[in-house]
């Protein structure tokens, strides 16, 4: 689909996002709908429906490390995308490291 400029028909929308614990940093949205936000130290699912799953890393933790779900330490990822095998690609700013989420 094409986008479009925010015009007099545009319905704007706010996710409720203050369960996941933190200040937003960034956003992708994956093939079926389903958007991926991370915080400060942590990145989340968030399924059409709402329901809001842990992916990676810790609520208030930061850090860096490698590991499986919330072992794995961020330090304010700023940019996140899906790839066409649906892995995350994390720009992990302040560890200065591009992460790989499987």
């Amino acid at each position: 689909k094409r986008a479009r400029p925010a015009g007099l028909d545009a319905l704007v929308t706010t996710l409720d996002l203050a369960s996941l614990g933190g200040v937003i940093c960034c956003m992708a949205v994956a093939p079926d709908g389903t958007r991926v936000v991370c915080t400060k130290s942590a990145i989340f699912a968030i399924a059409k429906a709402g329901r809001q799953t842990l992916i990676a890393g810790h609520r208030t933790k930061t850090g860096f490390a490698d590991g499986q779900d919330s072992e794995a330490r961020f330090n304010c990822p700023n940019g996140i995308t899906v790839d066409g095998d649906g892995n995350l690609l994390v720009s992990d700013t302040y560890n200065h490291a591009l992460r790989k989420v499987t």
